[in-house]
């Protein structure tokens, strides 16, 4: 699950161009910071995200990598749910009024 902070909404349909222009994808893409995102096969494979095989004649070998890796994303989409449900204003666009002085 990818969050980024300044777009508003759900970023369905629109989650890659979302992504991409976003500073971790930047500063991972350029070597400025290590580690590794869990994706699912809509996203394009970099050298710091990790996505399914899929299609027919995968090796036993990629057969476990993607069910280690969908459980992994499955453990992730779960944290966020919990969170969801917890602060419920994360439903909803967050709205405020500022007082003029």
């Amino acid at each position: 699950m990818y969050v980024a902070r300044g777009w508003q909404g759900h970023a369905t349909g629109r989650y890659l161009r979302v992504f991409r222009s976003d500073g971790l994808y930047k500063d991972l893409q350029r070597g400025r910071k290590r580690g590794v995102l869990l994706g699912d096969s809509a996203y394009r494979l970099e050298q710091f995200l990790l996505k399914p095989y899929l299609g027919d004649g995968r090796t036993e070998a990629q057969v476990r990598f993607t069910e280690a890796l969908k459980k992994g994303r499955v453990c992730v989409e779960r944290a966020f749910g919990a969170q969801k449900r917890q602060f419920l204003a994360l439903h909803t666009e967050l709205q405020s009024v500022l007082a003029a002085t």
